[in-house]
């Protein structure tokens, strides 16, 4: 039935938890179902289940601002968020970040100041979006909602492609240089080589 719901067994603050669900006769999925044991009780926590699951394709949903060339990443509790892109008709500015339930089919603009461009994005391991923006980066965690500002690159500028390493790092590049990220000093630093002729359609596969 609807309504709230409390576990039998209790964390203690400072805790890490991971909600899941088991439902075999219909989908259902658990929003915002993991993170870290708050000193108030989690509320936060959303259970929501669809008809049975037909394997066949169908519409998604129309995004709140239509745009071209935005990056959609999957989030661990079946969701996904999409960030970045132009928006149309010449328009200026950035779109906003949505995020997206597949239960309900919607999309929900995320409530967060936006940097002044999204020239480059990437997944890190932790499930977070790390942005480019000019010689800056930042850090969008999408299941609290917020953007923050992380180390800026070295030397590069504009910085349109991003890559997460197996070993944890990050490369960046500006279509011609490259520049690697330690994850643990959290500082970008000047990666040997470089290439010439690349533009904004460039892949990496690492």
């Amino acid at each position: 039935a609807n309504g709230s719901f409390t576990f039998d067994q209790s964390l203690a603050a400072g805790s890490t938890f991971n909600v899941t669900v088991n439902s075999p006769s219909q989908p259902c999925i658990a929003l915002f179902s993991n993170g870290t044991v708050p000193a108030a009780n989690v509320s936060n926590v959303q259970v929501e289940c669809g008809p049975t699951e037909q394997k066949t394709f169908h519409a998604a949903g129309s995004i709140n601002v239509p745009r071209a060339g935005a990056s959609l990443y999957a989030l661990s509790d079946g969701s996904a968020v999409l960030v970045g892109g132009a928006l149309l008709n010449g328009a200026s500015g950035v779109p906003p970040f949505e995020h997206y339930n597949p239960v309900s089919q919607t999309w929900t603009t995320y409530q967060v100041t936006l940097p002044s461009a999204v020239l480059g994005s990437t997944q890190l391991k932790n499930g977070t979006i790390m942005i480019s923006s000019g010689t800056a980066t930042q850090i969008f965690d999408p299941v609290a909602g917020t953007l923050s500002a992380a180390n800026p690159f070295a030397k590069l500028n504009n910085a349109t492609v991003l890559v997460p390493l197996l070993d944890g790092r990050v490369m960046a590049s500006d279509d011609n240089n490259f520049e690697l990220l330690d994850p643990s000093t959290g500082k970008w630093s000047s990666a040997p080589g470089s290439l010439g002729g690349l533009n904004h359609s460039s892949s990496f596969v690492v």
